[in-house]
C-alpha cells in the first residue's frame, strides 16, 4: 500500500502549495504604557479583532477563515500574485496570477510567512502576538476532515497536466477550497499532504503523507499564521 509516510519525492509530485493559519496568544498582549492613548486603542481595537470569532481580510486581500478549533485559515491557496507581491519573484511551472504558487521549498515557504508577518507588524495590521506560518499535520487534519473528492481538483486516473485557478472548485464544509488536490502543500516539519492535480489511486487518501527536506521544491499552497 502506498499509504503512510514517504521519505521520498512520489513520482506525481509536481507541484507544492503553502496555507496561512492564524491563532490567538496567551502571552503577548497590548499594555496601555506601550504607546499614546489613540495608537493604543487603534491597536486594541486590531487586537479584539482577531480574537474573535468572525473571519478577517490581510494585506494580500486574503480571507482568513475562522476554524473552531480556535485558529484561521486562509480560504485559499497561496496564489502566484500574492506570492510575488512578498517575495518580489514567481517560481511557478504552470504560471498564472490566480494559480496557487508552487515549486517553493518548506524553507522558502516559512520565507514568505515570516516576511509576510514582518510586513503587516511594521504596517499595523496584525497584532505582534500573531505571525503566519505553516500548519501542524494534526491542524492541516482538522481542516481537511470531510472535504469530499468532489471539490478536490485530482485525476482520478492520472490524466490531469496542470494545476488550475484557486477556488475553482466549491469549498470544502469549513469554507476552504482546494485543501485536497491542485497542489500538494508543506505542513510543519516538511511534510507534504493534501495531493495535486496529478494524484489518483493511494496517493488521494486524506492520510497519505511523505517526507521531503527544507530545499526540497516539487511537493506550497494555503498559508498559516500563529502567535511568535
Amino acid at each position: 500500500s502506498l499509504l503512510g509516510q514517504r521519505t521520498s519525492t512520489p513520482s506525481l509530485a509536481i507541484a507544492l502549495g503553502l496555507t496561512l493559519f492564524l491563532a490567538a496568544s496567551p502571552v503577548m498582549q497590548l499594555r496601555a504604557a506601550d504607546s499614546p492613548t489613540a495608537e493604543k486603542d487603534k491597536a486594541q481595537e486590531l487586537l479584539e479583532l482577531f480574537q474573535g470569532e468572525g473571519n478577517v481580510t490581510n494585506s494580500l486581500d486574503a480571507v482568513m477563515v475562522w476554524i473552531p478549533a480556535g485558529y484561521r485559515v486562509a480560504k485559499t491557496e497561496v496564489t502566484q500574485a500574492r506570492y510575488q507581491e512578498v517575495v518580489g519573484r514567481n517560481p511557478s511551472k504552470f504560471k498564472g496570477p490566480s494559480r496557487p504558487v508552487e515549486q517553493v521549498s518548506p524553507a522558502e515557504a516559512k520565507a514568505f510567512c515570516r516576511q509576510l508577518t514582518e510586513r503587516e507588524h511594521e504596517a499595523g495590521t496584525l497584532p505582534k502576538s500573531f505571525a503566519y506560518g505553516l500548519p501542524s499535520e494534526q491542524e492541516f487534519d482538522n481542516y481537511v476532515a470531510n472535504t469530499p473528492l468532489d471539490t478536490a481538483f485530482v485525476s482520478l486516473i492520472g490524466d490531469r497536466v496542470e494545476t488550475i485557478a484557486v477556488a475553482s472548485l466549491p469549498p470544502n464544509p469549513l469554507g476552504l477550497h482546494d485543501v485536497r488536490g491542485n497542489v500538494w502543500e508543506w505542513c510543519q516539519g516538511a511534510v507534504a499532504r493534501g495531493a495535486s492535480y496529478q494524484s489518483h489511486e493511494d496517493y488521494l487518501a486524506p492520510s497519505f503523507r511523505f517526507v521531503g527536506n527544507p530545499d526540497m521544491r516539487t511537493p506550497i499552497a494555503h498559508a498559516l499564521a500563529w502567535p511568535d
